[in-house]
């Protein structure tokens, strides 16, 4: 798709900032910690404080993105929440954060729960929509505080969590350089990565009842296989090499696969861009972080051919290849 742009992006975090130190040091002893500080790479996270939530955290970053933008509240067509920490099972987000933000009652509003995938996919839904001619603005919200949904004494996820949201805007822009979108799904592996509601998951595994479970080497093992492929697929649908990629922003979910897939994919290590270590897996909002966090000339008046891959519950995984710069906002603001 060539009829859309991204032209701003701010990232909200809590102002609760905790060493993995503090965090599993009541559960975990100190070879522990260092191996996971060493291996996953996550050295500090954010939590949000006990009435705050994704919505809030995504609230924030939007009302600061359209003072950024200088957009009227009644320009912005559609908005799209996306979370797996909702506020409320009913109603949607999405409808608290459309009367927060004084969004027209026009507005089209729509919550998704993709999880660490989502980025890519909120894009794409973004862009599909303005090419059907029914906005010309959208803001796409993705907002997690999943360390409320994490048992703090399992160890393949207590020290792995962190909470964060980010806010974009897409609008629309004729003869914009070429966006690229592709989706994968795997159905078969639902009970590796899950938080039951209202369906129990048959798991031997699992014994956390109602806090988030995953199988991380499973996961670790079938991404492994799965992504270069996908990323060559990717390429091909664009008509690109690797060597024509600025930057490659995939999801935070532990810096030792994220570089051994660099290598696997045979891309430049300076490419393959890891925060993980500031703010640990943010779920849905870590590649609207690396944006902010690690390419800052994006809001500075340069341009970078992007490939972004998230990838996580389901299994699914999604990218984008696509054209960005001169964007306003590039914030990460304490809330």
């Amino acid at each position: 798709m060539n009829n859309a742009r991204i032209s701003g992006i701010v990232c909200a975090v809590p102002d609760n900032k905790r060493t993995i130190a503090e965090v599993g040091e009541k559960y975990f002893d100190r070879a522990f910690i260092e191996r996971i500080g060493n291996t996953v790479g996550t050295n500090t996270l954010y939590f949000t404080k006990e009435n705050q939530s994704s919505g809030d955290l995504g609230i924030a970053a939007a009302k600061k993105l359209m003072e950024e933008l200088d957009w009227e509240a009644e320009s912005v067509g559609a908005l799209i929440f996306n979370s797996q920490t909702a506020d409320f099972v009913i109603p949607p987000t999405s409808v608290r954060i459309q009367h927060a933000l004084g969004l027209s009652t026009d507005t089209f509003v729509a919550d998704t729960n993709y999880g660490c995938m989502a980025f890519p996919i909120g894009l794409m839904m973004a862009y599909q929509m303005i090419a059907l001619g029914q906005c010309g603005r959208i803001i796409l919200i993705d907002a997690e505080c999943h360390h409320k949904a994490v048992s703090r004494s399992d160890a393949d996820t207590a020290l792995f969590f962190g909470d964060a949201a980010a806010a974009t805007a897409i609008e629309e822009s004729p003869g914009a350089p070429r966006a690229a979108f592709k989706t994968f799904v795997d159905g078969e592996h639902v009970s590796e990565i899950f938080l039951k509601s209202f369906k129990d998951i048959p798991n031997e595994k699992n014994t956390l009842d109602d806090r988030v479970y995953m199988n991380g080497e499973a996961v670790t093992r079938y991404m492994f296989r799965q992504i270069p492929k996908f990323a060559a697929d990717l390429l091909a649908s664009c008509g690109c090499e690797m060597d024509d990629i600025d930057a490659v922003l995939m999801h935070q979910a532990n810096a030792y696969m994220l570089k051994f897939l660099g290598k696997r994919m045979h891309i430049d290590p300076a490419k393959v861009l890891i925060n993980i270590g500031h703010y640990g897996n943010t779920s849905s909002v870590s590649i609207p972080l690396l944006l902010v966090d690690e390419l800052p000339g994006l809001f500075a008046g340069g341009r970078k051919k992007l490939m972004m891959i998230g990838f996580g519950a389901g299994f699914m995984i999604a990218g984008a290849i696509m054209e960005a710069g001169d964007l306003k906002g590039g914030q990460v603001i304490f809330v």
